[in-house]
């Protein structure tokens, strides 16, 4: 049986079921495609893990937030990015189980907004000194 997220109750996915690097590498170069290709690929995912970094670091020193207020932290500790990039990555660490919806709740901007935390795996990968 599969472990269940303890916000929803949802099965997680498992392991195989989680995206893997050279696939989306493989969508973003195809084969026949120059070596540029791959390169600028491999930056964009390169980019992408670090930005994940990001947004799982800030939700570990700083607890949970929603998407606007990590979109805040995030900005002051790692540079301004546009909303939706920091936004995509946890969007991103949600769908792998290392993020999830604490069940919370935050009125902001007069419209309730999802509270997101790190799960337990999620504390796992991104132990600190790690």
């Amino acid at each position: 049986m599969k472990d269940r997220c303890p916000a929803c109750g949802r099965p997680l996915p498992s392991p195989a079921d989680m995206p893997s690097l050279f696939g989306d590498l493989k969508k973003m170069a195809l084969q026949h495609q120059p070596i540029t290709s791959w390169e600028a690929a491999l930056r964009v995912l390169r980019d992408r893990s670090r930005t994940q970094t990001q947004v799982a670091t800030a939700l570990r020193d700083h607890g949970p937030m929603t998407d606007a207020e990590l979109h805040r932290k995030c900005c002051a500790l790692f540079g301004e990015r546009a909303e939706s990039s920091y936004r995509k990555r946890r969007t991103e660490l949600t769908e792998i189980a290392l993020v999830f919806d604490t069940g919370q709740r935050r009125t902001e901007d007069n419209e309730s907004r999802v509270v997101w935390g790190l799960t337990g795996d999620g504390l796992q990968v991104f132990r600190k000194g790690s």
